[in-house]
């Protein structure tokens, strides 16, 4: 089913189909086989809109899905002070952005630099980033899932303890965070 989803997300990014036609196409003929998976596939498209980019975001969908999570746009755009950028998942309620990292474009100096710069910025704006590895989802997938479960719940702020110096010693005190 993800197969027919990403098949559909990839045509209309290449213009190669007309979104509107589908509908059609499915009310004529109603029973064809595929119809199912094509219907489900085009209302998973209207939850959550965007374009997968890389291998790791097409696994990235179905591991949401087997562990109930909910669906991020994907490779969306969001405007932060000074510049556009696009992240690979976003989950706009909770302000939740997830970058998904694949050696082959991450593993350089350069890209390390620009990841903690840019993970910096969307912080300052307001943005948790959580950074996921091909190896993560393989090797802790069960982890993964619970952490994003608590991530992208809306809670209070989280009690920080912040340790302050003075004449006497250290001090830590519970802040709000």
């Amino acid at each position: 089913m993800h197969q027919v989803e990403s098949a559909l997300r990839q045509s209309e990014y290449l213009r190669i189909h007309d979104r509107l036609s589908l509908p059609d196409l499915l009310a004529r003929y109603p029973g064809r086989r595929g119809t199912h998976a094509v219907k489900a596939a085009l209302a998973r498209r209207a939850e959550r809109p965007g374009r997968s980019r890389s291998w790791l975001e097409e696994r990235f969908l179905p591991f949401i899905d087997r562990h109930h999570l909910p669906r991020p746009q994907l490779n969306a755009w969001l405007r932060i002070p000074g510049r556009t950028v696009q992240v690979d998942c976003l989950w706009p309620e909770s302000k939740n952005v997830a970058e998904l990292d694949g050696w082959a474009g991450h593993g350089t100096r350069i890209a390390f630099r620009e990841d903690r710069a840019r993970d910096r910025r969307l912080r300052v704006a307001g943005y948790a980033v959580t950074r996921i590895s091909w190896a993560q989802l393989d090797d802790e997938p069960e982890a993964i899932a619970a952490d994003l479960r608590v991530l992208l719940e809306e809670r209070p702020a989280i009690q920080t303890s912040v340790i302050t110096y003075s004449d006497d010693g250290l001090r830590g005190d519970l802040q709000p965070g």
